[in-house]
C-alpha cells in the first residue's frame, strides 16, 4: 500500500503540484484596430499586466485569473476600450479583432496658490497603467480612457500626495480641478524649498513663493 501511495505522489509532482495551481489560469488573445506602437492592454485594476500590442495590434495576456474580470484596452492616443472577460481554467479566450471607442480625458488643474513650480509631479490612476507628469504649471492631461469614474492620485516632491476621483465621458475632456495641500517647510512639506517656484519668483523660508 505505501509503494502505490509513493507513486501517486511522483504521478502528481510531475503534472506540476498537488493542486495543479498553473492550470487555474487561462490565456486572452486578441487584437486591436487601428493600433498606434503606444497602444497596450492590461486587466483592469492590475496594471501589473500591462503588455503592449505587436505591429499589427495583437496581444496576447498569459497567466490570467480564473472569473469575471475586465481588459482595458488603448488602441492608440484617442481610443479606448472595456471588454468584460470570463476566464476559464487552462484555456485560451480568444477576441478576435477589436475596435476602440472614442476615450475619456481627464484635464487636471493643481491648484496652487503657493505658486510652487509643479514639473516634477506626478499623477497615477488606480488600476490602471498611466504615469503621466505635470507641467511646470501643473497641467496634466490623463488618457485615453474607456468612459467611466477613476481614483487619481497627484504626488508632487514636498508638498504631499492628493487623491482625488473624476468621471469622464465619452470622447469627453472633463476638466477636474485638485488643491494641494499647504506647506510651511516642516518635514514633507518643503514646497518651494525641494521644488522651486514659478518664474520671476522667490522662494521663502517657509517654502512659499512671493515676488
Amino acid at each position: 500500500m505505501r509503494s502505490l501511495l509513493i507513486s501517486g505522489l511522483i504521478a502528481l509532482t510531475a503534472c506540476g503540484s498537488l493542486d495543479n495551481a498553473p492550470l487555474q489560469r487561462g490565456v486572452v488573445r486578441g487584437s486591436l484596430s487601428r493600433a498606434s506602437a503606444d497602444g497596450f492592454v492590461s486587466l483592469f485594476g492590475d496594471s501589473s499586466t500591462r503588455v503592449g500590442l505587436g505591429s499589427d495590434g495583437a496581444f496576447e495576456l498569459a497567466n490570467v485569473p480564473l472569473g469575471p474580470l475586465e481588459l482595458l484596452a488603448v488602441a492608440n492616443d484617442e481610443e479606448a476600450l472595456r471588454v468584460p472577460l470570463q476566464v476559464e481554467a487552462g484555456t485560451v479566450l480568444e477576441l478576435g479583432v477589436l475596435t476602440g471607442l472614442p476615450g475619456s480625458f481627464i484635464e487636471l488643474e493643481l491648484e496652487n496658490p503657493q505658486r510652487l513650480s509643479l514639473s516634477a509631479g506626478v499623477v497615477t490612476v488606480d488600476g490602471v497603467p498611466y504615469v503621466e507628469q505635470t507641467d511646470g504649471d501643473g497641467d496634466v492631461d490623463v488618457g485615453p480612457l474607456p468612459s467611466g469614474c477613476y481614483q487619481l492620485t497627484v504626488t508632487v516632491l514636498g508638498v504631499g500626495a492628493v487623491t482625488q476621483s473624476a468621471c469622464a465621458s465619452e470622447g469627453e475632456h472633463a476638466p477636474v480641478v485638485v488643491r494641494l495641500p499647504g506647506v510651511d517647510g516642516s518635514p514633507g512639506r518643503e514646497g518651494c524649498l525641494k521644488t522651486g517656484c514659478q518664474a520671476q519668483l522667490v522662494c521663502r523660508s517657509n517654502g512659499s513663493c512671493a515676488p
